[in-house]
């Protein structure tokens, strides 16, 4: 279970969920790409006219705009906006919707030499040639938390917390030394760019589990250990609802 703070009541501006592919408004309570209209939205980008006709320039199925898509995924309830994700970062398996970042916190609290964590789909498009949808977590570690469990092995726990809690049958952790995961000047996880730079051998893997196949590219140095952290619970996922508490926050 994830809690959400809400974000307050849109006040000047026209605020929209919509379903981002038919762009069809949604209803509160239902999930989809939030846009906003008002005069504190800029008016595009400077010198890029197809960019702006593609975010600042969206109308809704039933004609209404324009609209900026934020990129932001969110909802609304009892007028309040809620924002739950990132379309970029959306991992799609067996139909549901997973966040990247609720897979890298139950990743990160698999074990207590974790560090930074960068949740991705292996396959740009969510799903490989032989039909299966495979999620790949790449989580740096302190080699200065060793302790007596190897990181194959601490690769494979965190693993199996993964696939547990989400219910993913094809997932993948590789651990790496710190820098492993791109991160921008604000200290937020590049999780595309980081993709790429394991796809094209560019992260020294210290340990994965499975063990990468050949398609990887993966380089892998000697392992050491870590000790292995306590067990997790959790349950993610689900749709959203008040927690009753007043305090404008729900668990989804």
């Amino acid at each position: 279970m994830r809690r959400l703070v809400s974000c307050g009541r849109p006040v000047t501006l026209d605020v929209r969920i919509v379903d981002p592919r038919t762009r069809v408004p949604l209803p509160d309570g239902r999930v989809g790409e939030i846009w906003v209209r008002g005069g504190s939205v800029a008016r595009g980008y400077r010198g890029d006219p197809e960019a702006t006709r593609a975010a600042f320039g969206a109308v809704t199925a039933d004609g209404a705009g324009p609209y900026l898509r934020t990129g932001d995924l969110g909802f609304r309830a009892d007028g309040e906006l809620y924002v739950t994700g990132r379309i970029k970062d959306l991992i799609i398996v067996n139909g549901r919707n997973l966040y990247a970042h609720d897979i890298e916190e139950v990743a990160q609290a698999a074990h207590p030499a974790a560090r930074t964590t960068a949740a991705f789909p292996l396959d740009p498009d969510g799903q490989a040639p032989d039909g299966a949808e495979r999620v790949v977590v790449v989580q740096e570690v302190s080699t200065g938390a060793a302790g007596g469990t190897p990181l194959d092995e601490l690769a494979a726990l965190t693993r199996e917390r993964v696939a547990r809690a989400f219910g993913l049958p094809a997932v993948s952790v590789v651990l790496a030394r710190r820098g492993a995961v791109r991160r921008t000047t604000s200290g937020k996880t590049r999780r595309r760019a980081t993709r790429r730079d394991l796809l094209d051998g560019r992260i020294d893997v210290l340990a994965a589990a499975p063990e990468p196949g050949p398609h990887f590219g993966f380089r892998t140095r000697p392992k050491t250990g870590v000790e292995p952290g306590p067990e997790l619970h959790a349950r993610p996922g689900g749709t959203a609802s008040p927690t009753g508490n007043g305090s404008g926050a729900l668990a989804i």
